[in-house]
């Protein structure tokens, strides 16, 4: 009780170790046991995490006892992609290896969508003939102020009414700014580059159009018209290729900017 404890130092050797060992898996682990707080490295924190990462190497970590830094270990689990556990007793040990080693047989991504903006949790519970297995997360999906979220909103050719489908998409924002009563945003329009008129400006104005009629849509649902802005960029701002469908049309798109929260 009361020496050093190395932990650092100790992450990054197996890091080392396992990255110059010859093998042909994809994917390496290492199970980090530790009773006491990191106290002694002299390499930090961040730094064993950007390399586990460069490495492709997950941290699975492990707390025994009382006297640990709450938290701490989790957060470099959480970080690399690894499992995190608490332990109290040498009886726990059999079941934390088989529960962390069939965790790492079975790896399973879990897309589970949200109609709505806040803080989600949600349950899963994946059933073997003989073993379940069962997680539950929290995350919140509120964008950041500055982040650009694109909108699910639909409109006919060359027109800029909002299809009925786009309901969701519209009602999700009104309540973002609802349950933010100081949230101001920005709407912008964007087109992809085709255009069959003579107005060279005509993408321009039709993304500015059809912003501007999601505005209405979010302001109609009771937001105030001056926390919504809306701008067109045309054909300006693609973010795929304009020489194929698929990248066209994810060029036809309305975004959405939180500029204050």
């Amino acid at each position: 009780f009361g020496g050093y404890t190395a932990i650092h130092t100790g992450i990054a050797a197996a890091i080392e170790h396992l990255n110059n060992a010859p093998s042909t898996f994809t994917s390496k682990s290492i199970i980090v046991f530790t009773d006491g707080w990191e106290n002694s490295s002299k390499i930090s924190k961040d730094s064993i995490i950007q390399r586990a990462i460069e490495t492709k190497t997950t941290i699975c970590a492990v707390d025994f006892g009382e006297n640990v830094n709450d938290g701490y270990m989790e957060s470099i689990a959480r970080a690399t992609g690894g499992i995190y556990t608490r332990i109290y007793g040498t009886s726990e040990f059999k079941p934390m290896f088989e529960d962390v080693y069939r965790r790492i047989k079975n790896h399973y991504v879990v897309e589970i969508p949200a109609e709505t903006y806040g803080r989600h949790t949600s349950s899963v519970r994946i059933c073997w003939p003989k073993d379940t297995l069962q997680a539950t997360v929290e995350y919140d999906n509120t964008p950041d102020v500055g982040a650009i979220a694109v909108l699910g909103v639909q409109f006919d050719y060359d027109k800029a009414v909002i299809k009925k489908e786009s309901d969701v998409a519209i009602r999700n924002v009104a309540r973002l700014m609802k349950a933010f009563p100081n949230m101001e945003i920005e709407l912008r329009g964007h087109t992809d580059n085709r255009n069959s008129t003579a107005d060279l400006d005509y993408n321009r104005k039709l993304s500015e159009k059809r912003a501007q009629a999601v505005r209405d849509a979010i302001v109609a649902r009771g937001i105030d018209a001056r926390r919504v802005s809306a701008i067109g960029y045309g054909d300006t701002v693609p973010v795929a290729d304009n020489n194929t469908e698929a990248g066209r049309a994810r060029n036809r798109r309305t975004e959405f900017v939180i500029l204050r929260k």
